[in-house]
């Protein structure tokens, strides 16, 4: 809540700056601006903390449909039905004449990101540790949003219908509970109709003990604790990969015992004792799934990055 409210503040502080009397009063400080660079300034602000709070209300994926919307539409409208009224008065400075020329200059950017974003790759950096050892906090990940089928944004209906998950992926999906606001990256251990087992720290399939072969002890980074875990490799159908587990109470305590359901997946972190997955919010629908993960973009926690981890199979 207190972003909201910072950028509500710069929202108010730039629509403030726009009035005469405001601006008359913020130029009478001794700042050199004139009560026309006080409106100027004003403008920008008004601009970052409209922003600001729109992405932090609506999340980034409705916010970039109803921004890339508004945006296309103020140019369409600028230029089928005012540009000649708008031409005519001239370039008068003021909040108006700016919107129209952002939407002017911008609308196909804005446009071509929407697309490319939605229906073909998009970046996502990884904001927890859920996934190490594979993947850490801070790295930058290629999504291929090919790989299941294509989605209309926001109402998360699939329009072309190919490519299946495959036990092993790591892939990125929107929070059943919270599709708008939240995604999340998981591997995908339960295929539809899988019977899936989890206790202690070990997870079986269809009655099948997932075999788990000790490599020894590493740090996670994810909580900022630097705790030292076992790191081991698992020997999932198909697919190897490493994990981390912890002694003591951790996530890893919640038992496991269901049928993953006709057209969902059950998603977990290789980090076990810290990754919030459908041990908790449960299998996910197919129709949630944005795409699978290539590779490592960039590796980034810090003051520098990871060089060389660029490019990194995941």
């Amino acid at each position: 809540m207190t972003y909201e409210i910072i950028c509500l503040a710069i929202f108010f502080l730039g629509l403030l700056m726009q009035y005469q009397m405001a601006a008359q009063l913020l130029a009478s400080f001794p700042l050199g601006f004139s009560v026309e660079d006080t409106a100027r300034h004003g403008r920008p602000l008004c601009f970052v903390g409209g922003l600001g709070l729109g992405v932090l209300l609506l999340g980034v994926e409705l916010f970039l449909l109803v921004f890339t919307v508004g945006c296309c539409a103020i140019a369409c409208c600028h230029r089928f039905f005012v540009q000649a009224h708008f031409d005519e008065r001239g370039q008068e400075e003021g909040f108006w004449t700016d919107t129209i020329s952002f939407c002017r200059e911008y609308a196909t950017f804005l446009l071509l990101v929407f697309v490319i974003r939605n229906f073909a790759f998009q970046h996502y950096r990884v904001p927890t540790g859920s996934l190490e050892p594979t993947v850490r906090p801070g790295d930058f990940l290629l999504v291929n949003q090919f790989s299941y089928g294509w989605h209309l944004p926001i109402i998360n209906t699939k329009i072309a219908d190919y490519g299946e998950p495959k036990r092993g992926d790591i892939a990125l999906f929107r929070l059943p509970s919270d599709p708008y606001r939240v995604i999340y990256v998981k591997r995908v251990v339960g295929l539809p109709g899988d019977h899936i087992e989890y206790k202690n720290k070990q997870l079986k399939i269809n009655g099948e003990l997932v075999l788990q072969e000790y490599i020894g002890l590493e740090q996670e980074f994810g909580t900022g604790h630097q705790e030292w875990m076992s790191k081991r490799k698992e020997f999932l159908p198909g697919k190897s990969h490493d994990i981390l587990v912890k002694g003591g109470f951790g996530f890893d305590d919640v038992e496991v015992d269901l049928v993953v359901p006709e057209d969902a997946y059950f998603m977990m972190g290789d980090n076990r004792d810290l990754s919030l997955d459908s041990r908790f919010f449960g299998p996910v629908d197919k129709k949630y799934l944005l795409g699978k993960v290539m590779f490592l973009l960039l590796s980034w926690d810090g003051w520098y990055p990871d060089w060389s981890r660029i490019g990194e199979k995941v």
